[in-house]
């Protein structure tokens, strides 16, 4: 789950869902098999969220109010 994004330091902030701890391969307290491959997914999941978003306002991706409106919708 993303917990928060830091759009200027450019870092999401994630927290791990119980259910993904206890029912994804690779995944345990502890130990992260999957880091890499769980950012690429949030990372994924933060641009692609963006850019609709974006598109819906017609703003361009890295205005504030597109920054604002996808973090707000995206972190816990």
């Amino acid at each position: 789950m993303i917990k928060d994004i830091d759009f200027k330091g450019n870092r999401i902030l994630l927290a791990l869902n119980s259910l993904a701890v206890k029912n994804c391969k690779g995944l345990c307290r502890g130990k992260m098999d999957a880091s890499e491959d769980i950012t690429r997914a949030a990372q994924t999941i933060v641009e692609d969220s963006m850019e609709i978003i974006a598109a819906k306002m017609g703003l361009p991706v890295g205005d504030r109010r597109v920054v604002s409106l996808t973090r707000k919708l995206l972190c816990l």
